[in-house]
């Protein structure tokens, strides 16, 4: 999820879900909990083998190859910029009437984050990867920074979302990937989807590029993350780049 300002417009998010929303538990077990404060004893870190197996690493700390999101000029647009890090997104004309909030998405590439400034500076919610599952080893790992990410969100009042790296190449997987996540959400306040991102490396390897898979065979990945979220009660969604959405799966499957 490359950009980092998010327009919250949540109907341009949930349009790409393959599922029906539902009402969102606050939890897993249905218990409302208060997040304390993470103090970490030094910065957290990643290993070369941890970037080296991060769909994410090349898209986050190069430029991304032209081709890689696919055309994503908007038509009829305008710019709107906010006080929060001097950021400013596109949107399109047609949500001018719209209640529009800001939010971002975040990882351990956007480093320690004063959270109640941004709430301050007009952030109003965040999707935080929880984490991702490697692109040459398979292995699912945690965001270094998951833990203070979403304390420091919730404790700011912000609302919060959650996604996963993924590199799926199977529903099994796939189903893998949501329990991963709920079971490390499940004690946090989590009031907007759970997400899947799913998307090749920008560089055009790893598991999930190099699996070859067919349009039928990544959609019905997509829906046995998002059922299996659903079955526990959260809302889901299917995050991807537009050259994804338009050529590696079906967005209405």
């Amino acid at each position: 999820m490359k950009k980092r300002i998010v327009m919250g417009v949540l109907s341009l998010l949930l349009s790409v879900s393959f599922l029906p929303n539902q009402v969102m538990a606050e939890n897993i077990d249905g218990a409302k909990e208060t997040a304390t404060n993470v103090v970490l004893d030094e910065e957290p870190t990643m290993t070369e083998e941890e970037k080296a197996n991060d769909p994410a690493f090349e898209r986050e700390t190069k430029d991304a190859p032209e081709d890689f999101f696919g055309d994503e000029e908007l038509v009829g647009s305008r710019q709107t910029t906010i006080k929060y890090n001097n950021g400013n997104y596109v949107h399109n004309t047609k949500f001018d009437q719209d209640n529009i909030v800001n939010g971002v998405d975040v990882s351990f590439y956007q480093g320690n984050i004063n959270w109640a400034a941004a709430k301050e500076d007009g952030i109003d919610f965040a999707f935080i990867r929880v984490g991702y599952r490697g692109s040459k080893d398979g292995v699912l790992y945690e965001d270094a920074y998951f833990k203070n990410n979403i304390v420091g969100a919730i404790n700011a009042n912000m609302q919060v979302g959650v996604y996963i790296t993924s590199q799926a190449v199977s529903e099994a997987e796939a189903a893998e990937e949501a329990r991963y996540v709920m079971e490390r959400i499940k004690n946090y306040k989590v009031t907007l989807p759970v997400v899947i991102d799913y998307e090749y490396d920008a560089n055009k390897t790893g598991r999930l590029y190099t699996a070859k898979l067919s349009k039928d065979k990544t959609t019905q990945i997509c829906n046995a993350f998002s059922n299996t979220v659903q079955a526990s009660g959260y809302q889901t969604a299917v995050y991807a780049n537009k050259n994804m959405l338009e050529n590696a799966m079906v967005p209405s499957g």
